[in-house]
């Protein structure tokens, strides 16, 4: 233990050689720099990046993370500058988050969260959920730095991020856009310090039960199975027969069944549930599937197009404990207002999810289902400078009134590994920038062959028209093998993603497989 008396003869020491004729600093720092550290002892920032006296200001806590808490600071020390009599430093400052790999907070991991919410729990899909690096004893912390001018914090480490407002739950109290924005993603560079391990596999089998569109006049090749007339009758007094035959359901929502297999181990998930109680149901009996072996649901997003059809999942489930994983921002209020209307999104009701017989658990973080091998994303960084959300008629109530949500924070994807081929995506709505998302998935996993990519790209609407010419440049030069863009994506970045990825794109529809293999 360091001795007080100790610790007063190092402060007089450091009096005497450092200001013999007095202090000569400002309280605004020269360098024009605020720094974010753990508290770690080991990475000081005044020694790992050799700061100078009143060079930085220098905020530590727990993982060098930026919390509700860290902002009030900042807010502070702004006014605190702008008050002092030296003034305010001239010309941009930097802010510097330094994280490091062999944190202590891996150690968190066995325990029940600090904040009061346990780790999530799986245990029909063998679910893992990661929380930071994994601990390397005996190793000296490696550190990682980058900067950016002010208002682009820039974090390097750990993909995982905790959630900083625990009381923002479903049916407690609903998420706001302020809380929203303090627990948003910020922007990473380069590869995770310590990438997710994902199981790869040997099979993905994505089927769309639900999609904007049916085509039953589509035709089928070596890796996508189509659906035609034929699957179903219905009564028709008008044909001789007294019937007449029908094809699938089609509506604006989304959903899909995601199977994978690993030898001869196979795992199914549905990923969504469209917009309607009874689509995705009447959908999976014409195609004659059972859903008595799904092992859990995952949630995209909490919009209603995409959880509609989960009462009707839960009828057919007959009240057993389905595990679904959902961002806890899923419950949020939200509306579509502009100058001619006002539309109510339906919000969803955690409380109702449970009563319906899901077990719903909630998480902001990537989490590892089916031994490893399926990864959803959790929060995704965005990255990009032209993927900027939903326009300004999206808005959320945050207690008071309502605000503009671009980013619905709430967005997540499945990720799968596909051995030998490269990550096999699936979105919902891509709210987050499918970009972000791709580059998102790549990082965490350290994989970076995209193999395909499927769902919503949302990129319908005037708003979004800007989006999509950098948006297929990008996915141009990541040239997955197959495209496979639904639901939300519009006609018009459908029409430029089929000119520029000709061999990749495939046209979406109700009751499509994709059957994706590593040969």
């Amino acid at each position: 233990m360091t001795d007080i008396a100790e610790l007063v003869r190092r402060n007089a020491d450091f009096l005497a050689e450092t200001y013999p004729t007095g202090p000569s600093l400002t309280i605004n720092p020269t360098g024009n720099m605020m720094v974010i550290g753990c508290v770690d002892p080991r990475v000081d920032p005044a020694h790992v990046l050799g700061i100078g006296h009143g060079e930085a200001a220098v905020i530590r806590n727990v993982g060098g993370r930026i919390t509700p808490a860290t902002l009030r600071t900042l807010k502070m020390l702004r006014k605190v500058g702008e008050a002092n009599p030296d003034g305010k430093a001239a010309g941009p400052w930097n802010l510097v988050i330094l994280h490091h790999t062999n944190c202590g907070m891996t150690d968190l991991a066995p325990f029940e969260d600090p904040a009061g919410s346990p780790p999530a729990r799986l245990p029909r899909l063998r679910t893992r959920v990661r929380r930071g690096h994994r601990n390397r004893r005996g190793r000296h912390p490696a550190h990682r730095l980058n900067r950016t001018r002010t208002g682009q914090a820039t974090r390097t480490g750990a993909p995982g991020r905790h959630r900083h407002d625990r009381t923002v739950m479903c049916d407690t109290t609903h998420a706001s856009v302020h809380d929203a924005a303090l627990s948003a993603p910020r922007p990473v560079l380069g590869s995770a310090v310590d990438p997710i391990t994902l199981q790869p596999v040997d099979e993905v089998r994505v089927t769309v039960l639900m999609d904007n569109t049916f085509d039953a006049l589509l035709v089928g090749d070596g890796h996508t199975t189509r659906t035609g007339f034929g699957q179903a009758a219905t009564p028709a007094g008008q044909f001789e027969s007294g019937q007449t035959a029908v094809g699938l359901l089609a509506e604006h929502g989304f959903s899909a069944l995601v199977t994978v297999r690993r030898g001869d181990q196979e795992t199914t998930l549905m990923f969504d549930a469209g917009v309607s109680p009874s689509g995705i149901i009447a959908n999976a009996d014409r195609l004659g599937i059972r859903l008595d072996g799904l092992r859990g649901v995952v949630l995209s997003h909490g919009h209603f197009d995409h959880a509609g059809g989960l009462g009707g999942l839960a009828g057919r489930l007959g009240g057993s404990r389905m595990p679904m994983i959902v961002h806890p921002y899923a419950c949020t209020r939200r509306r579509i207002q502009d100058a001619r209307s006002t539309f109510d999104l339906p919000t969803l009701s955690k409380n109702a999810l449970n009563g319906e017989g899901f077990e719903v658990i909630e998480r902001t973080q990537p989490s590892l289902l089916v031994d490893g091998s399926v990864l959803i994303t959790g929060e995704v960084d965005r990255t990009t400078d032209f993927e900027h959300g939903m326009p300004a008629p999206h808005q959320a109530w945050h207690g008071a009134g309502w605000q503009h949500d671009p980013h619905v924070i709430d967005d997540q994807a499945l990720v799968v590994h596909l051995k030998d081929r490269g990550l096999v995506v699936l979105t919902g709505c891509g709210h987050a920038g499918v970009i972000n998302i791709v580059r998102h998935a790549q990082r965490l996993t350290g994989v970076t062959a995209l193999h395909a990519l499927l769902g919503g790209f949302h990129l319908s609407g005037p708003a979004f028209e800007p989006v999509i010419a950098p948006t297929v440049a990008a996915l141009s030069d990541i040239a997955p093998h197959l495209i496979a863009p639904g639901h939300c994506t519009g006609w018009r970045a459908q029409h430029a993603l089929a000119e520029a990825l000709p061999e990749a794109w495939v046209a979406g529809s109700s009751g499509t497989t994709y059957r994706l293999t590593r040969t």
